[in-house]
C-alpha cells in the first residue's frame, strides 16, 4: 500500500512538473517540516472522504461509481475557499482543481481498497499537499487530463492483480448454513457411522455451525487434532466434511472459532 501509495505521489509531481513545468518555491528539506502540517491542513479530510463516504458508497454503486461521487463532493466542499484571497486555492483554476480531485481520488480509492485502511490515504494527502510548496506548477488542461488518464490506467491495473490470494479470511463463517438437507456427527475413534442430527435439533446444531470461523495456526498438527466431526450435506447434492476443532486450509492448521455449544450437542 505505501509504495502504491509512493507510486501515486511520484507520478502526480512527475507529470505535473513534466507537462507544466515547475520551479522550487520552498527549500526541499521544508517537506519534512510542511508534510506533517497537512495532517491537519488536508489529511484529516480522509477521514470523511476515504474512511466514511468511499466504503459506504462502493456498498451501493461500486468502486468506479462511488470514487466519482467522492471526487464530485469533494471538489464542491472546496468551492468556498476560492473565494477566500490569500489561500493556495484562490488563484487556482476551479475546473482543473476538480479534475485533479478525480485524479486523486481514484489513487487514494485504489490505495485504501489495497491497504483496507485509511492511514496510507492521509498521508498520500498530506504528501501531495505538502509538496506542493516544494514543486510549484501551475495547472494546465493537458497536465490535468494526462494526469488523470495515467492515473486511472494504474488504478485499473492495480485493481486487476489478484489481492490476498493466500490470505486467510478469519471473520467469514466457515461453512455455509443455507439449504443444508442433513448433519451427521461423528465420535472418532468410537462412533464411525456417525449418528444423523435429529430434525428437531437442526436448527440448533446448524446456527452453532455458522459461528465456526477461522482461528490461529497450530504448529505440529499436519491433520488436525479432531475427536468429533460432522458431515454436512446441502440440498443442491454437495458435501462438506470437517472437524469441530480444526481446519486444513492450504495445508496449514487452524483453529476454528466457534460459538457456545448448543444444549442438545451433548444430549
Amino acid at each position: 500500500a505505501y509504495s502504491l501509495m509512493a507510486f501515486f505521489v511520484l507520478l502526480y509531481y512527475g507529470i505535473g512538473c513534466a507537462v507544466n513545468g515547475f520551479e522550487i518555491g520552498a527549500p526541499v528539506f521544508m517537506a519534512l517540516v510542511l508534510v506533517p502540517m497537512m495532517l491537519v491542513g488536508g489529511g484529516n479530510e480522509e477521514v470523511g472522504w476515504r474512511m466514511i463516504l468511499q466504503p459506504e458508497l462502493e456498498k451501493k454503486f461500486g468502486f468506479n461509481l462511488a470514487t466519482v461521487f467522492t471526487a464530485v463532493i469533494w471538489w464542491l466542499w472546496h468551492l468556498p475557499i476560492f473565494f477566500i484571497r490569500g489561500t493556495a486555492n484562490a488563484d487556482m483554476n476551479y475546473f482543473f482543481f476538480g479534475i485533479m480531485c478525480l485524479t486523486l481520488s481514484y489513487a487514494m480509492a485504489a490505495v485504501r481498497r489495497v491497504s483496507n485502511g485509511v492511514f496510507p490515504c492521509v498521508l498520500l494527502h498530506c504528501l501531495i499537499n505538502g509538496l506542493s510548496a516544494v514543486f510549484v506548477f501551475k495547472l494546465s488542461l493537458m497536465g490535468c487530463l494526462v494526469t488523470l488518464l495515467a492515473t486511472v490506467a494504474a488504478v485499473w491495473v492495480v485493481m486487476l492483480i489478484p489481492r490476498g490470494a493466500n490470505k486467510i479470511d478469519t471473520a467469514t463463517p466457515v461453512f455455509k448454513t443455507q439449504n443444508i438437507k442433513s448433519i451427521t456427527l461423528f465420535w472418532l475413534p468410537v462412533n464411525s457411522d456417525g449418528i444423523k442430527v435429529p430434525s428437531e435439533h437442526m436448527a440448533d446444531i446448524t446456527a452453532w455451525i455458522g459461528t465456526f470461523t477461522v482461528g490461529e495456526k497450530i504448529k505440529g498438527a499436519p491433520c488436525g487434532i479432531n475427536m468429533i466431526s460432522f458431515r454436512i450435506e446441502y440440498s443442491d447434492g454437495t458435501v462438506a466434511v470437517n472437524g469441530i476443532d480444526t481446519i486444513t486450509l492450504n495445508g496449514v492448521v487452524y483453529s476454528l472459532r466457534k460459538g457456545q455449544k448448543p444444549k442438545c450437542f451433548n444430549a
